[in-house]
């Protein structure tokens, strides 16, 4: 392929994109290599890119020769696509950053990957993320650290970090996340792209690493990186509707994707939040949700503001629910391995909160691990409520998951009671 015709193709938006490939004035083929060259330009700049899918220039080749010529193409038919380095993929290692794990290829994939396989779309790469998926610095030992494209030296945020740097810099039509406590969020709000992170049940998928398995009560959801949010509702469309979608993830709410209701003229009542008591927003955080509520009231909308229940409840409820098991299983994890430099200081918080000295693994009884956090609540409230937010038995948990169920029916309560269509709130402090 020569050069002009590489950047044809890459200039393309993703909607240009899709209609060359379904009425052949494009290839699979010819998609592929120039996007294939695309990542590993982007990947020596930015270091975005765990592994190249090798078999997926075949895979390119195979769909061409079904398709290319005949009408009623799949949706997704030719586009290449990105997966974040947690979704299991046949041959190839699920290290989520630890070299432990290096050397055991998984032997299934990962439903959302075989979804979009059935629709067309072509898995060309593994994206990098942060060690475990904890951190918002995407980096491990494994693989290295990713940088943001817009600046490089920053971070791209995490855990979907590579994904999101990768679509960003135009290294692929669009990508592929999750998200349980912002990995779809921040790094969308960090490289400057489109993300949506799904109700739970919305779109469940098998066959990859949750960071934290056997997590509580914390939503874990699946979904997309894209340039702009057309092509967000495009994909959400494509693939929700899609009878692939339910075939392979049989666990989701069986529920369309209603376009009609995506450009209903009816104005919208919208909640926001700008404040967070336990980790107040920084001020640019803040400025952007009232410069968004500025532009939706110029629109019409009605914009009321959300008044969070209890927040200091809602902060030590999360961290519960993050670690339900006194954090035993995120200890076991690192241990005997190389820990990143960004988290470090994580592993010393959490060392601390297994009731566990650094130095001589001595137990710190939890009464006094309590009375410190009264201290230490003068310099770092964060730490203050690790302190405090230790469980030691069963009937505690199921305490917790109860406050959890009874702290989220209070949440819904006043959405409801608000009759709100949506939310908008920071979309990271930091």
């Amino acid at each position: 392929m020569d050069n002009e015709r590489r950047d044809y193709i890459l200039a393309m938006k993703y909607e240009e994109l899709r209609q060359g490939l379904q009425n052949d004035s494009l290839t699979p083929t010819e998609v592929h290599q120039a996007y294939g060259w695309k990542i590993l330009e982007v990947n020596d700049k930015i270091n975005c890119v765990a592994e190249m899918i090798t078999e997926s220039f075949t895979m390119a080749a195979e769909v061409e020769r079904h398709f290319h010529g005949k009408p009623n193409k799949p949706a997704f038919y030719g586009i290449p696509v990105s997966v974040k380095g947690n979704f299991f993929m046949p041959g190839y290692d699920c290290t989520i950053g630890f070299s432990k794990f290096i050397g055991m290829p998984k032997d299934v994939q990962c439903s959302l990957v075989s979804t979009l396989i059935e629709l067309g779309a072509i898995p060309i790469c593994l994206t990098n993320i942060p060690q475990a998926l904890l951190s918002y610095a995407c980096s491990n030992p494994v693989y290295g650290t990713t940088e943001n494209p817009l600046s490089h030296g920053m971070t791209p945020g995490g855990s979907s970090g590579g994904e999101a740097a990768l679509v960003a810099a135009g290294g692929i039509p669009f990508g592929t996340g999750s998200d349980v406590a912002g990995s779809l969020r921040i790094p969308a709000a960090m490289c400057g792209v489109v993300s949506m992170k799904p109700s739970e049940s919305r779109l469940l998928i098998t066959h990859s690493h949750g960071g934290f398995p056997g997590k509580c009560r914390l939503g874990l959801s699946f979904g997309f990186f894209t340039h702009n949010v057309g092509e967000l509702i495009n994909i959400f469309d494509l693939y929700l509707n899609s009878e692939e979608h339910l075939k392979f993830s049989p666990r989701s709410i069986p529920m369309a994707f209603d376009m009609s209701k995506v450009y209903k003229k009816e104005k919208l009542r919208i909640g926001y939040f700008s404040e967070m008591s336990f980790l107040p927003p920084v001020p640019a955080a803040q400025r952007a949700v009232r410069h968004t509520i500025k532009m939706l009231e110029a629109d019409g909308h009605e914009v009321i503001q959300f008044d969070i229940p209890h927040p200091q409840l809602m902060a030590e409820l999360v961290l519960k629910n993050i670690l339900p098991d006194g954090g035993v299983y995120m200890k076991e994890l690192f241990s005997g391995d190389i820990v990143d430099n960004y988290m470090k200081q994580f592993l010393l918080l959490l060392k601390f909160y297994t009731i566990y000295t650094v130095a001589q693994g001595a137990e710190i009884p939890d009464c006094i691990r309590k009375v410190a956090s009264y201290g230490i609540e003068y310099f770092c409230p964060q730490l203050a409520t690790m302190c405090r937010i230790g469980m030691n038995s069963i009937p505690e948990l199921r305490y917790m998951q109860e406050q959890t169920d009874d702290y989220a029916r209070e949440w819904y309560e006043q959405w409801n009671n608000l009759n709100l269509d949506a939310m908008i709130c920071p979309s990271f402090p930091g």
